[in-house]
């Protein structure tokens, strides 16, 4: 704590919402803009999944996979306060953000949603975008929330972050309709075989990490991929969602 505090001196660090000097206690954003982050609370609905808005999403879209349980974290409004999370982390080379965020997520969702999770699966980006950033945004994401987890309940999730391979530099989600995401995003993902095949998955539960969810199509594609793989079950967590 006291060399916390002589770096915070030193270097001073900002909310990332709001631009406010963080005291020392504080990560990433202030106390204020975490008040007001606003929560979709999905994790407190997930036995009733006709009641989660973002479960919803996700009905008769998986294939034969069974989908267990979905959560967003926050609501996302582009443009807002909040988003400055999404694009710090996502385009201004910031993935400590993205891995102090997840685990503040795991650790406030709790160990209920986590309890029978085998593996972690980041939602992939492709090459291109991965050599320009240094990182995948989602898979930064996964490690703090498999941070936050051990925190919480000792529990020691595995990263599978090459279990599923985007093939195509597709054009951007972001400026495109409901159905012209799905089609552009079809044919992208495919199955790392030999993944898989050297970590036993089979008959286990697999959680689906995203940034954003919008229509949910990226994450469902990336869920179909798994199909070859007996038993598997999925869940879906991500940052943000679309209202």
């Amino acid at each position: 704590m006291i060399l916390r505090s002589i770096l915070d001196v030193l270097l001073p660090r900002y909310c990332v919402c709001c631009g406010r000097r963080l005291m020392h206690e504080e990560t990433a954003i202030c106390l204020h803009c975490n008040i007001a982050l606003p929560r979709t609370y999905h994790w407190e609905s997930t036995e009733t999944l006709e009641n989660n808005r973002l479960a919803k999403r996700f009905f008769g879209r998986t294939g034969t996979i069974p989908f267990v349980r979905g959560a967003s974290f926050i609501y996302h409004t582009p443009k807002s306060n909040t988003a400055k999370i999404v694009y710090d982390f996502k385009y201004y080379d910031n993935p400590l953000l993205a891995r102090n965020i997840g685990e503040m997520m795991a650790c406030e969702i709790g160990e209920d949603f986590f309890h029978d999770i085998d593996f972690i699966i980041p939602v992939p980006i492709n090459y291109k975008k991965r050599w320009k950033r240094g990182y995948n945004q989602s898979e930064e994401l996964s490690k703090g929330i498999a941070k936050g987890v051990k925190k919480i309940c000792s529990k020691s999730i595995p990263i599978m972050n090459n279990a599923i391979k985007r093939s195509e530099n597709n054009i951007s989600q972001t400026r495109l309709s409901h159905l012209q995401r799905i089609d552009n995003i079809k044919d992208v993902f495919y199955l790392n075989e030999k993944a898989y095949k050297n970590k036993d998955i089979q008959n286990c539960h697999v959680l689906i990490v995203d940034d954003i969810i919008t229509t949910g199509s990226t994450v469902i594609e990336c869920i179909k991929q798994l199909q070859p793989i007996k038993g598997i079950k999925v869940s879906v967590l991500s940052l943000g969602c679309i209202r």
